[in-house]
């Protein structure tokens, strides 16, 4: 709860991270949440969660625009025209997610949450350690190449291992946080996530073009999706390599035990 009310607080006030720190917070929630089976908890926890989400997921967008322009991959002219949109998007996305929190749902959240606090710690924290467990198992290689489904996959569940273990953390500050193969996983899968994200984006703003008669334009984003689609490729292969090595090292750990 605590963790929470510093994330809102900052969100609201639209501090730099506050983004990401409230977006981190809500989803420790749904994780504790669906580890004691408190449906109603999490489905709060989530409804608040889409939309924080979609705030991160163009924030990342933006950044990435920011370093194709630097890099010069796409032309000055059509660089500000999306940097333009994408920038009047965030700020209608963000205030539709402020006027969210503000509003009844972020109430039914704090009273569910007070509703929890009731339930033993011991209990909470015991089924936490059971969910990181149970989804870190979840990372084990499929046999064969693994398709992009498998990797967004062990990608949710890596994510899902990482908020328990830093939910736990929070309880219990003497407890480790995630280690350092988990957190290098996640590196890899979240870079492939998030270069593949952009490239839909990207196909999506073509298509637009396309429809507005903007031929330069879309013939300049099919340049740009070409060359980011070389890089995609290669952080694929990596998220490939760094989940399959991560992987034999749990096995082994397992076989050791």
């Amino acid at each position: 709860m605590r963790l929470l009310e510093k994330a809102w607080k900052a969100f609201r006030q639209e501090a730099p991270g506050s983004i990401e720190e409230f977006a981190a917070a809500l989803g420790q929630i749904d994780v504790a949440a669906r580890a004691v089976r408190d449906r109603r908890l999490a489905r709060h926890a989530r409804k608040i969660g889409r939309r924080i989400s979609k705030l991160e997921v163009l924030q990342t967008h933006r950044e990435l625009l920011s370093r194709v322009r630097r890099l010069g991959l796409l032309p000055t002219e059509a660089a500000t025209g999306l940097e333009a949109r994408w920038e009047e998007l965030s700020r209608d996305r963000t205030q539709r997610a402020l006027r969210k929190t503000r509003g009844r749902p972020m109430r039914r959240l704090r009273r569910a949450l007070r509703r929890r606090g009731n339930v033993g710690e011991n209990n909470l924290g015991r089924r936490l350690e059971q969910a990181y467990k149970r989804h870190l198992r979840r990372l084990d290689p499929p046999g064969g190449e693994p398709g992009d489904g498998d990797l967004s996959r062990r990608r949710a569940a890596l994510r899902i291992a990482r908020g328990a273990a830093l939910a736990l953390a929070e309880m219990d500050p003497a407890r480790p946080k995630p280690a350092e193969r988990e957190t290098r996983v996640g590196a890899a899968l979240d870079r492939w996530h998030d270069l593949r994200s952009f490239r839909k984006t990207l196909s999506r703003e073509r298509r637009r073009c396309e429809r507005r008669g903007t031929v330069t334009l879309a013939f300049e984003l099919d340049g740009l999706i070409s060359a980011l689609d070389r890089t995609l490729e290669r952080a694929r292969r990596e998220a490939v390599r760094t989940a399959r090595a991560s992987s034999n090292v749990v096995s082994f750990n397992r076989r050791s035990a």
